[in-house]
């Protein structure tokens, strides 16, 4: 008798579609799916869901990933292998190809067991570059004002409008404090949704990428062992003066 493996990637069956004006004049359409730790804070961030109640590839990319392949002219392949340890399927890896030239992989992209990206923050909100509404459709007008944290304050700074969006990706979104898109991230709280799509976009562009330990719920705990019965072993038969600089090191 076959059994039926679960699935990794989570499945989402009730999705609400952008406004006929957007969504009828769209090549193509994305998730804007989030999904917290139980802390409330966001640290990673899925490239892809499954769609609806169909079995096998009816995946929707995330807004990051649909803007990263179009951008690049790349694709994305997922491969899935049985997990022998449990009753279920897992991802065996997360590919990117040239679409032009795919007999190769490009790199591998590090998600999770349910198609997670562990988000490389950048900084607080700003640290990509803000453009209002009014700067970008005002008609005729020949430069813009944008926006950008420069590590200790938000600056404005003038550009050439058609140099400034020259070969780069734009990502429209809201992000005052009454649209209620806030979410609670590692380095400020109530950050705007759209800078946690940028962030991964960022992310994908530059390869910057965090990577888990392998096996780091043993090799941490032995480390820190290790570390401590060092400085243990030096403030014990060490001299005075050596001692003296180890509690202020553990200090």
């Amino acid at each position: 008798i076959a059994t039926m493996k679960a699935h990794p990637v989570p499945q989402y069956t009730d999705w609400y579609a952008n406004v006929p004006a957007i969504q009828d004049n769209s090549k193509y359409t994305a998730s804007f799916i989030t999904r917290m730790d139980s802390d409330g804070i966001i640290r990673k961030y899925p490239l892809f869901s499954r769609a609806g109640a169909k079995v096998g590839s009816s995946y929707i990319p995330s807004l990051a990933l649909q803007m990263y392949l179009l951008a690049k002219n790349y694709r994305a392949e997922v491969s899935l292998i049985d997990n022998p340890k449990k009753q279920e399927k897992k991802i065996a890896s997360f590919k990117i190809f040239d679409a032009s030239f795919d007999k190769e992989a490009l790199y591998d992209v590090p998600v999770d067991s349910f198609s997670q990206l562990k988000l490389n923050y950048y900084g607080p909100q700003r640290s990509f570059y803000y453009v209002s509404a009014k700067e970008l459709l005002t008609k005729d007008q020949k430069t813009i004002e944008a926006q950008i944290w420069n590590g200790n304050e938000t600056i404005t700074q003038t550009f050439d409008k058609k140099a400034f969006f020259k070969d780069r990706t734009v990502l429209v979104g809201a992000t005052a404090l009454g649209t209620n898109d806030l979410r609670n991230t590692p380095i400020q709280n109530a950050m705007p949704g759209p800078d946690i799509h940028l962030t991964a976009l960022a992310n994908l562009l530059e390869r910057h990428f965090l990577l888990d330990i392998p096996n780091s719920q043993t090799i941490i705990p032995a480390v820190t062992l290790a570390i401590g019965l060092i400085f243990t072993s030096i403030w014990i038969w060490g001299s005075a003066l050596i001692s003296l600089a180890i509690f202020f090191i553990q200090v």
